[in-house]
């Protein structure tokens, strides 16, 4: 009896711990303007008279703000070590893909999502654009490449690095520079 009553207090534990937390991280809400045609607007009194002077206003044209779906968007990167979950973080959101995508670099340069734009290829470009960013984001360390008998050390700095496949050459223009980030 003990062991079934502790399996009930520790089922509606996990479901109340459950409840906060999907509460305290809910999606992001974003909003628009909208205006609102000039119009008479009524209160509701249940008369069913046909007298309009009394409960009635006439209400010029306004803007309101109304609650719209968010759309995943590209964010820039700060720094070349910040992941796909601390750059949505820092603007409130959380790692997406758009069509696929979920990271840019200055070769794959996704030309489709909200502020695709207003992406910053910090790192230089190459190629022209492309439909979609990449999809494969790749962490790599400092690392140096031992030159050659006639040939100097090399030391690359790590960071992320954004690809779809194919050649992996983590040259400048494989940097990740933005993050595809949704609600």
């Amino acid at each position: 009896m003990r062991h079934r009553y502790s399996l009930i207090i520790g089922g509606f534990t996990l479901f109340l711990c459950q409840a906060v937390l999907s509460s305290a991280f809910a999606a992001a809400v974003c909003y628009e303007d909208q205006v609102l045609p000039p119009g008479l607007v009524c209160d509701n009194d249940n008369s069913k008279s046909a007298d309009f002077s009394y409960g009635c206003k006439y209400l010029p044209e306004r803007t309101v703000q109304v609650e719209v779906p968010c759309l995943q968007r590209w964010v820039n990167i700060v720094d070349k070590k910040e992941s796909h979950s601390q750059a949505c973080a820092r603007v409130d959101l959380k790692p997406a893909n758009i069509e696929g995508s979920t990271c840019a670099s200055g070769e794959l340069r996704p030309s489709t999502g909200s502020n695709w734009e207003g992406i910053n290829y910090r790192f230089g470009r190459w190629g022209g654009l492309d439909y979609f960013g990449g999809y494969k984001i790749i962490f790599k360390r400092d690392w140096t490449d031992r030159g050659g008998k006639d040939e100097p050390d090399r030391f690359y700095e790590g960071g992320y690095y954004c690809y779809e496949g194919g050649k992996q050459d983590s040259d400048n223009t494989d940097r990740v520079v933005a993050y595809a980030c949704g609600p």
